[in-house]
């Protein structure tokens, strides 16, 4: 997790590129929305592959 001071950091570098405090805190609220969605859908392609694995393995059995 980001301390203040490398928050502080930021805000600075994105005043010089031209973005508020409030684009950057959307842009950071954005990006962490996206990595749970990412990681909710790894975790169920995850799930799928290995009913497919489980499958393949009875299958094989047969």
């Amino acid at each position: 997790m980001a301390s203040w001071d490398q928050l502080g950091e930021l805000a600075n570098v994105g005043q010089l590129v031209g973005f508020g405090a409030l684009q950057l805190i959307g842009m950071i609220v954005q990006a962490a929305a996206n990595a749970r969605m990412h990681k909710k859908n790894c975790n169920q392609f995850c799930a799928a592959l290995e009913v497919d694995r489980k499958s393949a393995g009875e299958a094989q059995n047969l």
